[in-house]
């Protein structure tokens, strides 16, 4: 872009922010003088709001949205309540961020958006979600409202890939994402020790497996928050071995204390994945990074010490946990058996309703738990019934329609990752690794507890879209 054209983009920018500006002062005015000063406050508000957006609009950069949109899909447990409706802070980011991008393309800002053949069937997917909910649901005002809140949790993807356009931007945003979960990992650790230590519920839930605590940290709850630990140890230990080793002590301690954290969770899923990436990472790396026999007595000596130091705290809690997963007496364990109950109740509704199902959400329309529990289940669960398995949960939301065009978005995106990683050596390889190995460890653990409804995941599958779509440039960054 010339000179001439920057400064009239300027120009058109700086036009757009008093626009911005003179529509909040004119409602503002508005409410002053039809509503009186009892609304003083919500114009408070406003005029905060506003100059917080036009600030924004110059402010937030590429890394900056990117920052603002991780950060928040890591807090959904924080809500506001709106009338009838609950806000969480990854809504209000992506609503920021999209005024942001569509203010910067007004301003005639902004690179083309690249298409790549995984956006499509997404797409699709959005479009039979929303259908579904709206024509075959037997409650189309529940359904098309649960809809339209996944709709808006993937809304990232497409966001990240209109605000990540070069190279050294996206191997930015890998490193803070990576920082990002290893803070979130450590928090939940914090979190674990007062708990334990001084009795404090902050992070921590009380009755999340019965008599034995959940840290959530700030995620929505235990098992969420431990794949999400368990994805930035997977991604800190690929980064490890492929990347700068100028970071390497970086990655090493965030391996550390994202898998301390994948423990303390005590979910059994994201401990599980994380035992069967760490092997598939050491699997890929056997040919390409050479580890020394001191690198490696090194790390053995940390975790064992680190074991020892955590075993009086940590492993009575495991014990505990697991020694409830019988395979013969399954139905020793509530947790496993109430999903086993409310799978078999979805898969009931797939074979009624197999090609296109009955939209998002809805199996809390046709079954609750307290048929089978009695009333206090469902009012602890705060939920007649969820399906934590995602395969099934989408197959009886959308059908094996929907089903299908997920699917295809999956294999899609990663198999040109996985392509593209072939061909790379260095940040890149390292880059394209870590979040490829790091989405399979979200592919394991949301058989257990699903999380495609919540941004995180789409926030991470975002940055790997930019991996393919982001300008070339030399592999170290």
């Amino acid at each position: 872009m010339t000179s001439s054209a920057m400064k009239h983009s300027s120009l058109r920018l700086i036009r757009l922010t008093k626009v911005a500006a003179a529509i909040e002062l004119g409602i503002v005015g508005w409410l002053c003088a039809t509503e009186g000063v009892g609304l003083a406050g919500w114009a408070v508000t406003i005029v905060i709001g506003g100059a917080l957006l036009v600030f924004a609009i110059v402010a937030i950069g590429s890394v900056g949205g990117f920052a603002l949109l991780a950060i928040s899909s890591v807090m959904p447990r924080i809500t506001w309540e709106v009338g009838n409706y609950h806000i969480h802070p990854e809504y209000v980011a992506t609503a920021l961020v999209i005024f942001v991008v569509g203010a910067k393309r007004l301003a005639g800002r902004g690179e083309k958006f690249q298409i790549i053949p995984a956006d499509l069937p997404l797409l699709a997917y959005a479009v039979v979600s929303l259908l579904v909910s709206t024509f075959m649901s037997p409650e189309p005002s529940r359904t098309l409202r649960w809809a339209a809140l996944s709709v808006i949790a993937l809304l990232p993807y497409f966001i990240l890939r209109h605000l990540i356009t070069e190279y050294k931007e996206v191997v930015r945003c890998w490193r803070l994402l990576v920082t990002i979960g290893i803070m979130e990992s450590l928090f939940g650790v914090l979190c674990f020790l007062s708990n334990r230590l001084f009795g404090t519920q902050i992070g921590v839930e009380a009755d999340q497996y019965g008599a034995i605590p959940g840290t959530f940290g700030t995620h929505f709850e235990a098992n969420l928050f431990g794949a999400y630990s368990a994805c930035c140890a997977v991604m800190c230990a690929s980064a490890y071995l492929f990347d700068d080793h100028a970071r390497r002590r970086l990655y090493a301690g965030g391996f550390l204390i994202a898998s301390l954290a994948t423990v303390i969770s005590l979910s059994r899923a994201p401990i599980l994945a994380l035992l069967v990436m760490l092997g598939f990472v050491m699997w890929v790396a056997r040919k390409k990074v050479r580890v020394s026999l001191g690198t490696a007595v090194k790390w053995a000596v940390v975790v064992c010490t680190l074991a020892a130091v955590l075993s009086r705290v940590v492993y009575p809690l495991l014990e505990a946990r697991f020694s409830t997963l019988d395979m013969s007496d399954l139905l020793n364990d509530e947790t496993t058996m109430s999903r086993f109950i409310q799978d078999a109740a979805a898969i009931e509704g797939i074979r009624s309703h197999p090609l296109l199902g009955t939209g998002t959400s809805s199996l809390q329309l046709f079954f609750d738990l307290s048929d089978v529990y009695g009333s206090q289940a469902a009012d602890t669960a705060g939920r007649g019934a969820w399906v934590g398995n995602t395969t099934i949960r989408v197959l009886h939301d959308t059908g094996i329609l929907g089903s299908l065009t997920l699917l295809a978005f999956f294999v899609i995106l990663i198999a040109s990752m996985l392509k593209q990683a072939h061909r790379s050596e260095g940040t890149q390889l390292a880059m394209l690794t870590s979040l490829a190995l790091g989405f399979f460890v979200y592919v394991i653990t949301f058989q257990a507890t699903d999380g495609t409804m919540l941004s995180f995941l789409w926030v991470h599958l975002g940055l790997c879209g930019c991996t393919l779509t982001a300008s070339k440039a030399p592999n170290r960054a």
